[in-house]
């Protein structure tokens, strides 16, 4: 029998065993250490190893045939199964089930003792399905096998059957929950889904593993029939080196976010890579660029990246500014200075999709005497042509992008984890509207005013909704005369947001009317469903209660209420959707 030392052994020097870092683990706890087995499967020498272990073990169970569904189980039963002549029952996963891709291929003898293969047993959360739909081919498991077992002794029986599991090495692996974690908010490793996700297991490995790790991923979805995930590993294998170039472990969890961003939410309709790679290489940038600082100065800027004669029809007003020669987005801090020059909302970089800048516009357009401008146009731009707008605004560590005239995706540096959190608020908006019908345009402009007034420190509650004539107010300082809130433009909504406390919206996108204090009809007691909010009178309090209150009183309508520590919610019958944390580096 093989030592399990020397097994150890190849774990680490693959590193496929990481010790006295800050890992998020499947299940969602922290640990100090992370396994990677299936990494570890993709070194030849470590996977004949541990399938010369396998082999001692599965040779006295007389199997007919073995069966492997996960990554590394896959190419760890496919050397074992050279070792002992046996065929391979090969699985893929769909949603909670797998198929079994070639168990046409299989004779009711060849499956009538079946050994399934794993490399390594947790919670026993894969074995089960594999062992359930292995039954419903005809196979008969007669025992599971996994390389690494840190389960702490979980049993596997599955309808009343107990299932014998052998393993080569025993390993225990502290944890704890998210919010008992010693080790938090230090920045953390998340390989959330290492099965679907090769990118961020090739990002969380050392830069000499890569090659390996992408050709032993091709091999399993081969043996899977997977071409969609071939064509995937095809258009980012040109990149890869240069993410994996000296990338420190603190930062793993930062830049394989960084690459999900753009893969989901910038360049997801993008197919040449050379083209994902501009997009990549911007975004890394603007994300640096956020913490950059002149004297006491922040940094912002806004980019337009799309047809170099398309945009330049769109804006035609030059910044006074002279376009440096010769910058790619490959070397974008030439233009740090530039930066330090103009405001984001007053100027846009333009850049092709080739990468080159090749204008800096002024963010100002008239059309039949009506002006628009800011970053309001640069929205507007993005719905007219094939861009892709960013904006890193000043004072604040926060990247907008805007696609098709709305936001598409948020990245902002969390103070409570250190890392970038990457989130797409139309996925929250469309959650909402399933609600409150007809509401979701509308709520797309509120949010945008609501992140105005969080970056300028303002705080204010924005009501949308038809019905809200029975909700009792204050009058407020100033009367606002009713018109679409697209015509007056996110700044100026924010700028009276702030002075009214609340502005009240139709749900076609209409302002209303504002008001200095909501006063709510509703019973006190029903607002201690806040777990943070203290319960005091129906009238006034914080913002956060008032919005409470009023998403109560008013089910018909969706409050917005943004805090002057920059964070922003959503209320919608009580419920309520966080939308922005506490913003980093704003000044108050």
């Amino acid at each position: 029998m093989i030592d399990p030392n020397t097994l150890i052994n190849h774990l680490k020097r693959t590193g496929s065993y990481l010790e006295k870092g800050h890992f998020k683990l499947v299940s969602g706890k922290h640990s100090d250490s992370y396994i990677q087995v299936r990494i570890a499967m993709m070194d030849i020498d470590a996977r004949k190893a541990f399938a010369e272990g396998l082999s001692d073990l599965v040779v006295h169970l007389n199997a007919t045939a073995l069966a492997a569904h996960t990554t590394g189980g896959i190419l760890l039963a496919i050397e074992t199964a050279k070792r002992l002549q046996l065929p391979t029952l090969i699985g893929k996963r769909e949603g909670t089930l797998i198929n079994w891709v070639n168990a046409k291929d299989f004779n009711s003898h060849a499956r009538s003792k079946v050994v399934l293969i794993d490399d390594i047993l947790t919670t026993a959360g894969s074995l089960g399905p594999g062992i359930r739909t292995l039954g419903e081919i005809g196979a008969v498991v007669i025992a599971t096998v996994v390389a690494v077992d840190r389960s702490e002794g979980i049993k596997i029986s599955l309808d009343g059957v107990d299932y014998k599991t052998f393993s080569l090495i025993k390993l225990g692996l502290q944890s704890w929950n998210p919010d008992d974690c010693p080790l938090c908010p230090s920045p953390y490793v998340n390989l959330k889904n290492p099965e679907e996700d090769f990118v961020s297991v090739v990002l969380s490995m050392p830069p000499q593993m890569s090659e390996k790790i992408i050709e032993g991923y091709k091999q399993v979805f081969n043996l899977q029939c997977d071409s969609g995930q071939i064509e995937m590993i095809n258009q980012w294998k040109p990149w890869l080196p240069s993410l994996l170039a000296g990338l420190p472990l603190p930062r793993i969890g930062e830049d394989s976010g960084l690459v999900q961003f753009i893969r989901r939410y910038v360049s997801r309709d993008e197919s040449e890579a050379s083209k994902k790679r501009v997009l990549t290489d911007l975004v890394g940038h603007l994300l640096v660029l956020s913490n950059i600082r002149i004297e006491s100065r922040n940094l912002g800027c806004s980019i337009l990246v799309g047809d170099k004669k398309t945009l330049n029809m769109a804006l035609q007003s030059n910044a006074p500014i002279r376009v440096p020669a010769d910058v790619r987005t490959s070397d974008l801090k030439k233009l740090i200075p530039y930066y330090d020059a103009i405001q984001e909302s007053e100027a846009v970089l333009l850049i092709d999709k080739n990468g080159d800048l090749f204008g800096i516009k002024r963010l100002i357009r008239s059309n039949e005497g009506a002006q628009t401008r800011g970053i309001q146009l640069l929205r507007q731009i993005t719905g007219e042509c094939d861009s892709i707008g960013f904006v890193v605004r000043r004072g604040c560590r926060t990247l907008t992008v805007y696609r098709e005239g709305r936001v598409e995706a948020v990245a902002e540096l969390s103070d409570k984890t250190g890392i970038w959190e990457f989130t797409t608020p139309k996925l929250i908006v469309e959650e909402i509207e399933s609600k409150i019908n007809g509401v979701s345009r509308t709520l797309e402009l509120v949010l945008e005013a609501a992140r105005e007034m969080a970056e300028r420190g303002y705080g204010g509650l924005l009501v949308i909704g038809d019905n809200l004539n029975s909700l009792q107010r204050k009058l407020p300082k100033i009367e606002i005369e009713e018109q679409p809130i697209a015509f007056l433009g996110v700044g100026m909504l924010a700028e009276i947001a702030k002075l009214d406390g609340a502005v009240f919206i139709s749900k076609d996108g209409n302002i209303q009317s504002a008001s200095v204090i909501i006063v709510n009809t509703i019973d006190n007691s029903i607002v201690t469903g806040l777990s943070d909010v203290a319960p005091r009178s129906h009238t006034g309090g914080s913002r956060k209660e008032t919005a409470y209150r009023t998403s109560r009183e008013c089910q018909d309508a969706v409050i917005v209420c943004v805090s002057q520590n920059g964070s922003i919610e959503i209320f919608v019958r009580g419920e309520a959707w966080p939308i922005s944390e506490s913003i980093a580096g704003v000044y108050r």
